[in-house]
């Protein structure tokens, strides 16, 4: 959604490893994302934003924010009109960032944000007044399927990581690894994390060929986190008491993982829409 300048102007920077934050959802707008309210009012060469947004990561550390804002007032009849995307600089003191204590992920920090008339220039507005559904609609795949992938790579780490355990641990004399009661769960976690791969390798072609490929990156989004948690279950299971301690660095992976079937979308909201654009079934909300 980004102008040739706009681009010149950040993607280099990200390419260099510069930080950005993301500030969408709201306390009253999560997956509707037509609901949101925080407002950005013009004022001369700038827009002031004013309003809350919550669950925002990386404010501690992040160089720039792209901000979801309301500039102009509700539609019901276009519920995406009047949605736009700003680029704001960090740090600013109009943000007040209040950090939550989180059940996993903690290597990002979470947040609800508050802005206070923060300004941001008009040549930072990303595809116009209200283009941020279009251009938010062009990452949206990507990012499902990208997430799939680490869901893949950390299942499969946690795999490995149970099959080394199971073959040194030994009781009764033998390994436990000689055990089916072991074998079995972890084969069947195995199964499930290539099978996530091949929609993964599905999605990501078909984006590459600029073809639709919605339906296939919510199969992938939901297929892999499910697997992911399996695979990091049985390796806790595998371990026993050692899985459930922290020095194991396995239970850890437990607790990040979890997020995946809640964000960037639930678990309902996918099937929601698998159920409609794969199925051809009513729309459900």
């Amino acid at each position: 959604g980004g102008s040739e300048e706009q681009k010149q102007k950040y993607i280099p920077k990200l390419i260099g490893g510069e930080l950005w934050s993301g500030a969408f959802t709201e306390p009253d707008a999560g997956s509707n994302v037509s609901q949101i309210r925080l407002e950005a009012k013009r004022d001369g060469d700038v827009y002031k934003i004013k309003g809350q947004k919550v669950f925002i990561s990386n404010i501690a550390n992040a160089d720039r924010i792209v901000i979801l804002a309301r500039t102009s007032p509700y539609d019901p009849k276009n519920r995406t009109a009047g949605v736009s995307l700003l680029v704001g600089d960090l740090p600013s003191d109009k943000i007040e960032a209040r950090p939550f204590k989180k059940m996993g992920s903690n290597f990002m920090d979470t947040n609800a944000v508050f802005f206070d008339d923060f300004e941001v220039p008009v040549e930072n507005l990303l595809g116009g007044e209200g283009g941020a559904w279009k251009a938010l609609y062009g990452v949206l795949n990507p990012e499902r399927f990208v997430i799939a992938a680490g869901c893949i790579g950390t299942g499969n780490y946690l795999i490995k990581k149970a099959v080394e355990y199971a073959g040194e641990r030994s009781v009764w004399g033998k390994p436990i690894a000689t055990h089916q009661g072991l074998q079995f769960p972890l084969a069947e976690a195995r199964i499930q994390l290539e099978v996530a791969r091949l929609k993964v390798f599905e999605a990501a072609w078909l984006y590459d060929q600029g073809r639709e490929c919605g339906v296939q990156s919510a199969h992938a989004k939901y297929a892999a986190s499910h697997a992911a948690l399996f695979a990091a279950d049985r390796a806790i299971q595998t371990l026993g008491g050692a899985g459930y301690i922290s020095e194991s660095g396995v239970e850890r992976h437990y607790r990040n993982l979890r997020l995946n079937r809640i964000a960037p979308v639930t678990d309902e909201m996918t099937l929601n829409y698998i159920a409609q654009h794969d199925l051809g079934m009513p729309r459900s909300y």
